[in-house]
């Protein structure tokens, strides 16, 4: 199966001060069969965000509620847009037990696109 094109998307850098927005990125994903991972590319040049499919331990959406989310992101948000969010929970190395996870958080341009991108990481996961 071919590739699918990649989405843009804005990607949420958590602050650490919870009291400031999250940045705000403008980025493309693809979920790549092949790589069986998400790929987040912030058009920067540099590496690719990496989220192995079977590293996932949870994505967090809206239906979930906000208490899921880094209060950094809510702030970023702006109320239309929060049900488009999902948070990512993952290992970033699911071979090694002792890595920490890692999270990321993105903004998709539609819910269309968010239910799809859930459907297609499930879909990778079980392939």
């Amino acid at each position: 199966e071919a590739e699918p094109e990649p989405r843009p998307c804005i990607l949420l850098m958590e602050n650490s001060d919870d009291t400031r927005p999250a940045t705000r990125t403008t980025a493309t994903y693809r979920v790549s069969v092949r790589e069986r991972a998400l790929l987040l590319d912030r058009g920067t040049g540099e590496a690719c965000i990496r989220v192995p499919v079977d590293g996932l331990e949870d994505i967090f959406q809206l239906l979930d509620g906000v208490s899921c989310f880094p209060p950094s992101v809510l702030i970023a948000a702006s109320a239309a847009e929060l049900e488009n969010l999902l948070y990512f929970v993952y290992s970033p190395d699911p071979s090694d037990a002792s890595c920490d996870v890692e999270t990321l958080c993105i903004l998709e341009t539609s819910s269309k696109g968010r239910d799809d991108l859930m459907d297609h990481l499930k879909w990778v996961g079980t392939a």
